[in-house]
């Protein structure tokens, strides 16, 4: 397996291919759900209920989150029902 190397530009973002971006604004749709994996390492999932237009159907999202500080921040101040805007970056791979 050959992997590519990163090469960064002088304003430090990767190349357009590397990454994607996503964003959505819904509702959380479920209660969070705390797990452990096998190497002890806390993450959250839970789901968003997003509706692009008023009569249109409803999308869902199922989300883990793996960042300490954003899980305590979820499961200390979000709630199930409440209005969300999530964003992402991530390695298309």
């Amino acid at each position: 397996m050959f992997l590519r190397t990163q090469t960064r530009f002088f304003h430090a973002t990767a190349k357009k291919m590397d990454f994607s971006k996503m964003s959505i604004v819904g509702r959380i749709g479920s209660e969070f759900a705390e797990h452990t994996s096998a190497n002890n390492n806390r993450y959250l999932k839970y789901s968003i209920a997003s509706q692009p237009r008023r009569d249109g159907q409803t999308n869902w999202y199922n989300i883990t989150v793996f960042n300490e500080p954003q899980i305590n921040f979820l499961t200390e101040y979000v709630r199930k029902g409440y209005v969300f805007f999530f964003f992402a970056i991530f390695m298309v791979v």
